[in-house]
């Protein structure tokens, strides 16, 4: 079965197709195109699938710790079954964006049933998954899954052939840096923290040996907890050479690991700095046999749902009594599918539509500062520069002012201005001052007989363009 794994952050989205056999990973290509602030990640996968000729398949996707919300949490005694419903009421209180019908996803942090339960709850609005879905679904990749990246990588090491007794997993996608503590084969907790832009290789190496010493010294939550025994860093020499060298130093025992030198992994290409793949190494290694991602916000882990007898009797019964209307029931039950798909549909535009008319005052407000800002002008120096030049209120009267952006290029902006004036001499004489400056046009005036008198004979409406810096 051949699969895409996706992931992506603000400034990378990364990519591995493979091909999953028995207990064997083959992967087939990797790799990563820039993203900036304007991109979406489903059009930049687009352009990928057709350069790389990557066929139809599957999708993956790997959600970084910024989109998604993370809460760790304390049940009362309880058993694996209830899980979800102890956990899906809690966050409806604890948390007021969370609605009913969002994914949420859960990862057991203990396995005593007779004890409170330790559990890292993991949730996205329904409205983004959907989302999700319909951007890559328009690429031809329809998701399968939908897991967590900051646990993927430790997921690689739980499912090892020789799970460590205490460890701490370390991975760096871009600026995200993800740690996660493993006692034996179960995570026990996880940490995500942003390295600001900018950093030096140096400044970088530091800021990830501070946090991974502290880790160490006194846990994820700030207290001390399981003792550490190792470090595990996913990468290679090449890129993390400097870090495993400050980290020794502080006589810290940590191991370099390559996923894609892992004894399930065959790769017929290893891009550059390999660690950050390590994310979707594990999110092709759990469709794997016997193992699963511990978060699919896809498939949540759900309820079990209780067996009604009585229904089931009820069933039975109506079954042996439409022996005969079969056909019938049958065209009644492809018309019942129908109209819930176009219930489903209608939900989601409505869905859409009320996102939409969210974001369009804000699309329409950021467009504006944009053009204003992207016109290189300073709006209020050239009211001071334009106050310089005019006439005096005995020869002239501006009744009306106003700034627009100018949509010709060599133009910043035009000032209309409406008023009164004594005569046209003092406005060929405004004209002059404003076009010696060099920086300003003056249109043709239009002027027209002020019935009103009061000393300024003529009405006049002119327009000041502003040249651009």
């Amino acid at each position: 079965m051949r699969l895409l794994a996706i992931d992506w952050d603000d400034n990378e989205l990364r990519y591995l197709f493979g091909s999953v056999q028995k207990d064997n990973l083959t992967v087939i290509k990797a790799g990563g195109c820039p993203l900036d602030a304007e991109s979406d990640p489903a059009s930049a996968l687009r352009n990928v699938v057709k350069e790389e000729r990557i066929e139809a398949c599957p999708a993956l996707l790997a959600l970084g710790r910024s989109k998604v919300e993370l809460l760790y949490l304390t049940l009362p005694p309880c058993t694996q079954a209830e899980i979800p419903i102890l956990l899906r009421n809690q966050l409806l209180r604890e948390l007021p964006n969370f609605a009913e019908r969002d994914p949420l996803d859960f990862l057991t942090l203990d396995d005593i049933a007779d004890a409170e339960r330790n559990v890292l709850a993991a949730t996205i609005p329904l409205l983004n998954r959907q989302s999700l879905i319909r951007s890559f679904r328009a690429v031809g990749r329809s998701p399968k899954r939908i897991g967590l990246r900051p646990l993927l990588a430790a997921e690689l090491i739980a499912h090892g052939d020789t799970p460590p007794e205490a460890a701490l997993s370390v991975c760096v996608v871009g600026n995200d840096v993800d740690l996660a503590i493993l006692e034996g084969r179960q995570i026990i907790s996880v940490r995500s923290f942003r390295l600001p832009d900018g950093l030096s290789l140096t400044e970088t190496t530091e800021r990830i040996a501070a946090e991974i010493q502290r880790t160490v010294t006194i846990g994820i939550d700030g207290q001390s907890g399981v003792s550490v025994k190792q470090i595990f860093l996913f990468g290679n020499d090449d890129e993390w050479a400097t870090l495993v060298e400050t980290l020794r130093k502080r006589e810290l025992d940590v191991q370099l690991i390559d996923p894609f030198a892992l004894s399930h992994v065959t790769a017929k290409t290893v891009p550059d700095q390999p660690g950050r793949f390590a994310p979707l190494i594990g999110l092709l290694s759990g469709e794997l046999p016997k193992r699963r991602t511990a978060i699919d916000f896809l498939n949540p882990k759900e309820a079990p749902r209780p067996a009604n007898y009585a229904l089931l009797t009820v069933l039975a019964l109506f079954l042996f009594g439409i022996i005969g209307y079969g056909l019938f029931y049958w065209n009644q039950q492809v018309v019942k599918k129908l109209e819930q798909e176009v219930a489903v549909l209608e939900q989601e535009d409505q869905e859409v539509t009320a996102a939409f008319q969210q974001l369009q005052p804000i699309w329409f407000v950021l467009s504006q500062t944009q053009n204003w800002d992207s016109q290189g002008a300073i709006w209020l120096d050239e009211l001071w520069a334009l106050s310089v030049v005019l006439p005096t209120p005995q020869e002239l009267v501006v009744s009306q002012m106003s700034f627009e952006v100018s949509s010709e290029r060599r133009f910043s902006g035009q000032i209309r201005i409406n008023g009164m004036v004594r005569d046209k001499a003092v406005l060929s004489d405004l004209k002059t001052k404003l076009e010696a400056r060099g920086a300003y046009v003056m249109s043709d005036l239009q002027s027209t007989k002020n019935l009103a008198g009061g000393g300024y004979d003529l009405l006049f409406r002119t327009t000041i363009w502003r040249m651009r810096k």
